[in-house]
């Protein structure tokens, strides 16, 4: 399965569980390329970080600098290239604290 197809899956149910994607790759041209393909925000400050992958692609060192970088700040960071394990993701973000 392409990145694409499963990072659009996500997507969609993040905004079925009120959650706002922001696709920050565009951000590469201005100087911060490896950055997370997406930044998530929801209600109740719920904020974290998902790199997209296709099945069985693994982070460039340029993404795992990044990713160190933002957890490093208290940020929660992941890689995903399953649909499922994306919905999991966003399920246990949105628990209450």
């Amino acid at each position: 399965m392409l990145e694409s197809k499963v990072d659009q899956k996500i997507v969609e149910y993040a905004k079925k569980r009120g959650l706002v994607a922001i696709k920050l790759t565009m951000l590469a041209i201005y100087g911060f390329a490896g950055l997370p393909d997406r930044l998530f925000i929801g209600p109740n400050r719920v904020i974290f970080f998902i790199e997209m992958k296709s099945p069985g692609k693994t982070r460039t060192a340029l993404q795992k600098w990044w990713g160190d970088k933002l957890e490093s700040f208290g940020f929660n960071v992941y890689e995903c290239g399953d649909i499922e394990y994306g919905k999991q993701i966003i399920d246990y973000e949105l628990q209450p604290a």
